[in-house]
């Protein structure tokens, strides 16, 4: 197949990656300025705002278990054609082990962060207030949903 000479890409590829470079000096800037407007609004100093951001990304491998859900049987449906007319046939599969756990950086360094600002800014009424409608919020979208992995 003969290529014709219309479609050429016209930046070379050194000026490519120096536009991609350049944007994301713009973009980390942009980020730092954002982050650095976010902690002095919260009233938290840029270095100690960095502390907490790179301790929540180091912590994001822990875990602390919580729960131990035991393994058990579970019944589950299955389809099976006889004679081209289809039957429902329960069948009973191993349902894993599961282990409940809390992720330290994602969930208990958020929660001290927000409760030394809810002290340290004297926030009791409003924070126990929008607590509780994201969790009467939270409760009222949830539904569980059934796990299909083995159908």
């Amino acid at each position: 197949m003969h290529h014709s000479g219309l479609h050429y890409f016209p930046v070379t590829l050194p000026f490519l990656l120096a536009l991609a470079a350049l944007f994301g000096l713009l973009l980390g800037m942009v980020a730092a300025r954002l982050l650095h407007y976010a902690s002095e609004s919260m009233g938290i100093g840029a270095r100690s705002m960095f502390a907490i951001l790179l301790l929540s990304l180091l912590l994001s491998y822990v875990n602390i278990p919580i729960a131990d859900l035991p393994q058990r049987q579970v019944s589950s449906a299955a389809v099976a054609s006889f004679f081209g007319v289809q039957y429902v046939i329960p069948v009973i599969r191993d349902w894993p082990a599961t282990i409940l756990a809390v992720n330290v950086g994602g969930a208990v360094v958020p929660i001290l962060l927000s409760l030394y600002l809810v002290v340290k800014n004297r926030l009791y009424d409003r924070g126990l207030v929008g607590t509780a409608i994201v969790t009467i919020v939270c409760h009222f979208l949830a539904r569980p949903v059934p796990c299909r992995a083995w159908e």
